[in-house]
């Protein structure tokens, strides 16, 4: 939830872009000389009927799913208060998960 604006219900869906990566970089401070950095993205732009809206950026790796909330500018205030988080995962079967 943005301040009084709840982004859980009466969502249109517009996906914004899609991208693919296979690059790789190197840890200052690992035990790994180079690390591999491949994915494929998509951007999805979740739009309130209102016009508000926020993007949702998700990943996809080899070894697992990544994803993050994107806030766009919010007018003249410097920042947004997140007051809940309510994310959820409905798995087909009986999967195991780990989270960061």
């Amino acid at each position: 939830m943005l301040d009084q604006q709840t982004f859980t219900e009466e969502l249109s869906i517009e996906i914004v872009s899609s991208r693919s990566q296979n690059s790789s970089w190197d840890p200052p401070y690992d035990q790994w000389n180079n690390i591999e950095n491949n994915f494929n993205e998509i951007t999805l732009k979740l739009i309130k009927s209102s016009g508000e809206y926020i993007n949702v950026i998700i990943r996809a790796y080899d070894e697992g799913v990544a994803f993050n909330y994107e806030i766009p500018d919010v007018g003249n205030s410097s920042s947004v208060t997140i007051k809940d988080e309510v994310s959820s995962f409905n798995f087909i079967d009986d999967h195991k998960a780990f989270v960061t």
